[in-house]
């Protein structure tokens, strides 16, 4: 993965409503490391070509029904025609520093997390206790920490939506509250 991916993947994000978490360096997940993400792929084809090293291109990399192929061969070349012929470098810096940001606010919630850990989750003492450390953050902090509650136990990111209707059942505003999973 290359410079120009993790600009595609920010934009394919953007355009989709989804989450902006980037491309990772490390993904434990998936098991892979991407050590080239601040190199554009132009740059990774000229050191293949200079040095003889063969390379594939996936055949459906030209199928423009995928979003990220209609991102990278007709708005990536629009946004760089038009407004900025470095975009692939703007846009991947971004998706890095939006990396950090949303690392330093994960940290931010672990560590909410971890002070709740002394009571049963879920009880009227962790109730009020979440409330207490909800009370402390800035509220763009408190859907975060939710999702962070319940990623363990569904395996997935629930998002901003979904964890801010949990926030608002914790509050007591509404007297259910539905997730995915």
């Amino acid at each position: 993965h290359t410079a120009n991916d993790a600009a595609e993947t920010l934009l394919m994000r953007l355009l989709s409503n989804k989450d902006l978490r980037p491309i990772l360096r490390v993904d434990t997940k998936r098991h892979c490391l991407r050590p080239l993400l601040d190199v554009p792929r132009v740059e990774i084809e000229r050191y293949a070509d200079l040095h003889g090293i063969p390379f594939r291109t996936d055949s459906t990399n030209a199928d423009e029904r995928y979003l990220r192929n209609h991102v990278r061969h007709k708005l990536i070349p629009l946004l760089e025609r038009e407004f900025d012929p470095r975009i692939i470098e703007v846009l991947s810096l971004r998706a890095q520093r939006i990396a950090e940001d949303l690392e330093a606010m994960d940290s931010i919630c672990l560590g909410t997390l971890e002070r709740l850990s002394g009571a049963p989750a879920w009880g009227k003492a962790w109730r009020r206790k979440l409330e207490a450390e909800l009370e402390a953050l800035p509220p763009s902090f408190h859907w975060r920490v939710i999702e962070q509650i319940l990623l363990p136990k569904l395996g997935f990111r629930i998002g901003a939506l979904h964890a801010s209707r949990v926030v608002r059942f914790l509050r007591r505003e509404h007297e259910a509250v539905e997730l995915p999973g």
